[in-house]
């Protein structure tokens, strides 16, 4: 249980800094590279977390019941 805690904290935790940090770093890409590499930038960061969540999956656990 504790387990799951610290993971939910961390994925509220990470996706509430994205979205404090996202307008700076979306104006400043933009404007120092221009609107399509901004576009490019955000599909390899999208790419590269699809890679790493599918070749970091674990095992599925079995539910315990009480």
């Amino acid at each position: 249980p504790g387990a799951v805690a610290t993971a939910a904290g961390f994925i509220n935790g990470t996706g509430s800094i994205g979205q404090m940090l996202s307008p700076w770093l979306v104006v400043w890409i933009a404007g120092q590279y221009g609107w399509n590499n901004l576009f490019y930038f955000f599909a390899a960061l999208a790419l590269t977390g699809s890679l790493v969540l599918t070749f970091s999956r674990q095992e599925a656990v079995e539910p315990v019941l009480a």
